[in-house]
């Protein structure tokens, strides 16, 4: 059963980001001025950027061509630059630095579905996903190994051999979709993952999280998405509901790699 870890004043949490995939608006460009100004008031810092992808098209004649494409994306970030909010065609992403409670962050993003699905009328929703980055590192009360669980580390082999970098990746069906528990044993490198660096750097251009950590640390990654196989009504109270249930099994991940003395550790004040 889940039980919320509350508020930990020393958690490890450096980035929360969540995604809903909507059917595709070809015609988002006409609904973004009125989009914008609506969520202005939150989120004065306003802008635009490109992201690359790939668009794949196979041929007559059994060929497959492709090409490299530009998407344009539309960002919006709060005056301090700790949440943002990037818009395009096909979803709308929520990203922050300053995460404390679900309940907070979920009523952010419902009042930005509001707006967007009735400007641009969006009728219909696809993948949903939130995803969490924690830095776990060493302390003066704690090192490394005891704030997270023996497997989850390099494990040691002798005293000839430093542990340099590794990366582990489990992935779990659940009742709600696919879970992704990454972890990164890392040192003189981002807070955040490589795919994640140039959504982060439209929020916090060249902040600390793009700085290098010098010391040894791991980079947990949860990555808790729902892909339905077919287009689903819209219905914002559902979708919101089904990112608590994805926040809820990404919560009890995270709680199977650290100890519970770096849970301790991390409410005191």
């Amino acid at each position: 059963m889940y039980v919320s870890l509350g508020h930990l004043k020393r958690a490890p949490l450096v980035y929360t980001v969540a995604m809903v995939e909507y059917a595709p608006v070809p015609k988002m460009e006409d609904y973004i001025d009125d989009i914008m100004e609506s969520l202005r008031s939150d989120y004065p810092d306003i802008g635009e950027y490109f992201t690359q992808s790939w668009e794949v098209n196979f041929k007559e004649t059994g060929t497959i061509e492709t090409r490299e494409k530009k998407d344009k994306n539309w960002k919006l970030n709060n005056v301090d630059r700790s949440w943002g909010v990037s818009i395009n065609e096909n979803c709308v992403i929520l990203q922050t630095t300053n995460y404390t409670h679900f309940d907070e962050f979920s009523k952010k993003l419902t009042k930005i579905l509001e707006i967007i699905c009735r400007i641009a009328r969006i009728e219909y929703t696809k993948k949903i996903g939130i995803r969490y980055i924690d830095n776990i590192i060493a302390n003066e009360q704690l090192p490394l190994n005891t704030q997270v669980k023996d497997n989850f580390l390099s494990p040691d082999i002798s005293n000839e051999f430093s542990p340099a970098h590794s990366k582990m990746e489990h992935a779990y069906e659940s009742t709600e979709g696919v879970l992704y528990l990454r972890c990164f044993s890392l040192k003189n490198h981002p807070s955040v993952p490589q795919d994640l660096m140039p959504l982060v750097q439209q929020l916090v251009d060249c902040s600390t999280l793009m700085q290098p950590i010098v010391e040894n640390f791991l980079l947990l990654d949860t990555d808790h998405i729902y892909i339905p196989t077919s287009l689903i009504k819209l219905n914002i109270d559902n979708v919101i509901t089904k990112l608590d249930l994805l926040h809820q099994g990404a919560s009890m991940a995270f709680r199977q790699v650290v100890t519970e003395e770096a849970l301790t550790f991390w409410e005191d004040k």
